[in-house]
C-alpha cells in the first residue's frame, strides 16, 4: 500500500515502511527510491556506484539506501530486486513466506 506524504510516497506493509519514493529529499534535488538494506549492505551498494546511490539524510543511519531514478540508465530489474529484499527485511515472516 502506498501512502502520500507530500513530495514523498511511503510504501508500507502492516504499518511498516518498505520503501520511500522521494522527490527532492531535504533539498538534494534528486528523484529517488530508498529501501531498507541488510546491515552491511547499504555501504557496499553505495561504494559500487556513489554517483547514483547514497545514504539518505535522517533515515540512512537506520540502514536505508537511496537509488537515483532521475537518470537515463535506471536498472528496473535491480530496483525490483531491492524492493523485494527490503520487503523481506521489513514484512512479517508469515507474509515473507508467501513470496516465491
Amino acid at each position: 500500500m502506498a501512502e502520500d506524504a507530500g513530495r514523498y510516497a511511503r510504501y508500507v506493509v502492516r504499518g511498516r515502511t518498505v520503501a520511500w519514493f522521494m522527490d527532492d529529499h531535504h533539498g538534494d534535488g534528486r528523484v529517488s527510491l530508498a529501501v531498507k538494506a541488510a546491515p552491511v549492505g547499504a555501504e557496499a551498494m553505495v561504494a559500487d556506484d556513489p554517483a547514483n546511490r547514497w545514504i539518505p539524510s535522517y533515515i540512512g543511519r537506520h540502514g536505508w539506501v537511496a537509488f537515483a531514478l532521475d537518470v537515463a540508465d535506471v536498472d528496473w530489474n535491480e530496483i525490483a530486486e531491492l524492493v523485494t529484499e527490503s520487503y523481506r527485511i521489513i514484512a512479517p515472516r508469515r507474509l515473507v513466506s508467501l513470496l516465491p
